[in-house]
Protein backbone atom coordinates (compact mmCIF):
# COMPACT_ATOMS: atom_id res chain seq x y z
CA UNK A 1 0.00 0.00 0.00
CA UNK A 2 2.83 2.33 0.88
CA UNK A 3 4.71 1.55 -2.66
CA UNK A 4 1.52 2.09 -4.49
CA UNK A 5 0.80 5.31 -2.58
CA UNK A 6 4.83 6.41 -3.49
CA UNK A 7 4.10 5.57 -6.94
CA UNK A 8 0.68 7.92 -7.35
CA UNK A 9 2.28 10.86 -5.29
CA UNK A 10 4.90 10.55 -7.71
CA UNK A 11 2.66 10.63 -10.44
CA UNK A 12 0.47 13.06 -9.51
CA UNK A 13 3.42 15.15 -8.80
CA UNK A 14 5.20 14.58 -12.38
CA UNK A 15 1.84 15.98 -13.82
CA UNK A 16 1.80 18.53 -11.82
CA UNK A 17 5.16 20.10 -12.60
CA UNK A 18 4.29 19.59 -16.17
CA UNK A 19 1.02 21.87 -15.93
CA UNK A 20 3.13 24.67 -13.87
CA UNK A 21 5.29 24.67 -16.43
CA UNK A 22 8.17 23.86 -14.70
CA UNK A 23 11.99 24.21 -16.43
CA UNK A 24 14.54 22.00 -16.16
CA UNK A 25 18.48 22.82 -16.26
CA UNK A 26 19.89 21.03 -19.49
CA UNK A 27 22.80 19.60 -17.77
CA UNK A 28 24.45 20.43 -14.66
CA UNK A 29 26.63 22.71 -15.27
CA UNK A 30 24.65 24.73 -17.23
CA UNK A 31 22.87 28.03 -17.03
CA UNK A 32 20.16 27.94 -14.11
CA UNK A 33 17.02 28.50 -15.72
CA UNK A 34 14.89 31.39 -14.56
CA UNK A 35 11.15 30.27 -13.85
CA UNK A 36 7.89 32.58 -14.72
CA UNK A 37 5.94 34.13 -12.00
CA UNK A 38 3.35 31.55 -12.38
CA UNK A 39 5.31 28.56 -12.15
CA UNK A 40 6.82 30.25 -9.07
CA UNK A 41 2.87 30.25 -7.47
CA UNK A 42 2.27 26.87 -8.80
CA UNK A 43 5.23 25.31 -6.94
CA UNK A 44 3.74 27.27 -3.81
CA UNK A 45 0.63 25.54 -4.59
CA UNK A 46 1.71 21.80 -4.83
CA UNK A 47 4.14 22.35 -1.83
CA UNK A 48 1.49 24.00 0.32
CA UNK A 49 -2.47 24.35 -0.44
CA UNK A 50 -2.66 20.94 -2.26
CA UNK A 51 -0.84 19.06 0.18
CA UNK A 52 -3.61 20.63 2.48
CA UNK A 53 -6.91 20.11 0.65
CA UNK A 54 -5.59 16.46 0.52
CA UNK A 55 -4.90 15.90 3.95
CA UNK A 56 -8.21 17.86 5.08
CA UNK A 57 -9.93 15.21 2.62
CA UNK A 58 -8.22 12.18 3.64
CA UNK A 59 -9.31 13.34 7.78
CA UNK A 60 -12.44 13.38 6.58
CA UNK A 61 -12.68 10.41 4.99
CA UNK A 62 -10.84 8.55 8.34
CA UNK A 63 -13.70 10.05 10.63
CA UNK A 64 -16.60 9.24 8.68
CA UNK A 65 -15.20 5.91 7.68
CA UNK A 66 -13.39 4.47 10.65
CA UNK A 67 -15.47 5.31 13.69
CA UNK A 68 -14.34 3.64 16.52
CA UNK A 69 -17.18 3.18 19.60
CA UNK A 70 -16.88 1.02 22.62
CA UNK A 71 -18.88 -1.88 21.17
CA UNK A 72 -17.06 -2.05 17.89
CA UNK A 73 -13.59 -2.65 20.31
CA UNK A 74 -15.05 -5.04 22.35
CA UNK A 75 -16.14 -7.04 19.68
CA UNK A 76 -12.73 -6.88 18.12
CA UNK A 77 -10.98 -7.45 21.70
CA UNK A 78 -13.73 -10.74 21.59
CA UNK A 79 -12.32 -11.93 18.19
CA UNK A 80 -8.53 -11.74 18.82
CA UNK A 81 -9.24 -13.61 22.02
CA UNK A 82 -11.29 -16.68 19.64
CA UNK A 83 -8.50 -16.24 17.55
CA UNK A 84 -6.05 -16.79 20.25
CA UNK A 85 -7.80 -19.64 21.92
CA UNK A 86 -7.90 -21.46 18.89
Amino acid sequence: MVKAASGLAVFVTGIGLDLIGLVGNADETGEVVAQSASTIMGLRLLMTVLPIIGLVAAFIFFVKKFTLTDRRVQEIADTLKAKKGE
